[in-house]
């Protein structure tokens, strides 16, 4: 994968957390789940190159680990707010650390001490 299609898969990457379309706050019962639902929007257009860009991440993350470490992280360092950490982090953050922690413990580490926004995504898992 090329600098460029790096580039490019993060993007997409931060537009798919971005587009989510759940609640925030999350509702904290079955009721304001529903009202919620009834008022919301059902006609959202999903995006199709985000939507792939993360299942591509979700590849990357069996196959090519060291590349998939290196796009989370650059995509962890653009995450803004706690649901966009919160949502990488339930996601290949959370498949990644499972699969290679002990393998990558020293970069994890390393990532921590100077990415504000992996260290947000990290307190989620």
């Amino acid at each position: 994968m090329d600098s460029e299609e790096k580039t490019s898969l993060i993007a997409q990457c931060l537009r798919y957390i971005q587009s989510d379309v759940m609640p925030r706050p999350l509702p904290s019962s079955a009721e304001e789940y529903r009202s919620w639902r009834e008022n919301a929007n059902v006609s959202i257009t999903p995006n199709e190159d985000a939507e792939e860009a993360w299942a591509d991440l979700y590849s990357l993350v069996e196959e090519q680990p060291a590349t998939a470490w290196e796009l989370i992280c650059a995509i962890a360092a653009q995450c803004r707010t706690n649901w966009e950490c919160a949502t990488l982090s339930a996601g290949p953050l959370e498949n990644f650390i499972g699969k290679y922690g002990t393998q990558f413990r020293r970069e994890i580490e390393n990532e921590l001490s100077r990415n504000e926004g992996f260290r947000m995504a990290y307190q989620w898992l």
